[in-house]
């Protein structure tokens, strides 16, 4: 058995992770995704402290799960959504967002990630109702990634 000191959960690529103090370095940060978590046993008289620097190295830690999986780097990237998929933005980029209101079906917000194909993916999978806006390269890179991976490229014409 591991015994672990629990530091936060948090939802990433669609799924929820627990973030832990490492057990055999108490200066990392090590993360289990929750449905993989089992026989779990709370202890109440635990010595697990934390002091500044390794609170500081989780947030870090924590900030970055977003980017955990994929190649790329952070690029900004304006989005416009409909209202029905906002909970699932603040999920994906956080409650600092600040969208605009275009109309009343539809909000729009720049944020910072990873442009890759997990994240042309994780918009595929709102059909339609999150799409790339204001950027003819990001425009570009998600119809090169749609023709590569789900067109077929002698059917294309």
């Amino acid at each position: 058995m591991t015994e672990l000191a629990p530091i936060d959960t948090v939802f990433s690529n669609n799924e929820y992770y627990l973030l832990c103090q490492g057990a055999k370095d108490q200066n990392t940060c090590i993360q289990y995704r929750l449905d993989y978590v089992k026989n779990v046993e709370i202890v109440k008289d635990s010595d697990v402290k934390f002091d500044d620097y390794q609170l500081n190295s989780f947030e870090k830690k924590l900030n970055n799960m977003t980017y955990m999986y994929g190649e790329g780097k952070i690029e900004v990237i304006e989005l416009e959504f409909t209202p029905n998929v906002y909970s699932n933005m603040i999920d994906k980029f956080g409650k600092d967002i600040h969208p605009k209101k275009i109309n009343e079906n539809l909000y729009c917000v720049q944020v910072r990630h990873i442009i890759n194909s997990t994240f042309f993916s994780w918009i595929i999978g709102f059909g339609g109702r999150i799409q790339i806006s204001n950027n003819d390269v990001h425009k570009k890179q998600f119809k090169d990634f749609l023709m590569e991976n789900f067109i077929n490229k002698n059917n294309a014409d």
